[in-house]
């Protein structure tokens, strides 16, 4: 039987930014880090985005996680700019993300409150180098208060797709594996790394996606989650 639900959160719970508005926020914050450090825009993008290739390319390589502050670290390393101006970094990168980034799906406010009333536990088990970002959207639309565990990669240094990262979830859920299931729009990180975990794995299909056969649920909107799980034999 199904007792806990764990959420992706980009591109799944909550959308993402149109290719346009990324290039308005790397704009803004490429802006804003030059007045600051004093360097030109071009040399400021540089640095920037070899960091984030770089950390990029360990990440894929381990699995491990790196946080906001590990790359504007090496970011400012790059530009020879000293560590102390490493806190208004901060807030330019976090301030420019939260200001453009929208908010949750259609549908997804609906299915979590529906899924908490029916006494779920829920979760969100999010890939992100920024979790403040996550907990601060989720709390500016009231979502926060639903969720019994929030596990963000940033902070257990970890991504999906790795066994361990949905197993500290369901251990903070006080359930077994084969009583949760996640759901998410990436094949590769939610369903089949909540498969090798041993949890039921659902898909979020979002545009033109096409369902993955080995997941337990497919949905394109929230509000057929409930239904799903009923028929799944969720609570």
């Amino acid at each position: 039987m199904i007792k806990g639900v764990s959420f992706d959160f980009w591109e799944s719970l909550f959308g993402f930014v149109r290719q346009d508005v990324l290039e308005q926020i790397r704009y803004e914050r490429t802006r804003s880090f030059a007045d600051l450090l004093g360097k030109p825009e071009g040399v400021v993008s540089d640095a920037f985005y070899t960091a984030v290739s770089e950390l990029h390319r360990w990440r894929e390589a381990t699995g491990f996680e790196f946080c906001v502050d590990d790359l504007l670290r090496k970011f400012l390393e790059k530009l020879g700019a000293p560590e102390e101006y490493l806190p208004q970094c901060h807030r330019i990168f976090v301030d420019v993300i939260v200001k453009h980034f929208p908010g949750p799906n259609p549908g997804a406010v609906e299915a979590v409150k529906l899924l908490k009333e029916k006494g779920f536990k829920l979760a969100v088990l999010s890939n992100t180098i920024h979790g403040e970002v996550e907990r601060s959207l989720l709390k500016s639309y009231g979502l926060d208060r639903y969720f019994d565990v929030i596990g963000l990669s940033c902070e257990l240094g970890v991504r999906k797709p790795r066994r361990d990262i949905f197993s500290w979830v369901v251990n903070r859920l006080g359930l077994r594996p084969a009583d949760v299931l996640h759901i998410g729009d990436d094949v590769r990180a939610d369903v089949v790394g909540a498969l090798g975990a041993g949890l039921w794995a659902g898909q979020y299909l979002k545009d033109s996606s096409e369902p993955f056969p080995l997941a337990h649920v497919h949905v394109r909107s929230w509000l057929e989650l409930p239904e799903r799980l009923e028929e799944l034999g969720g609570r």
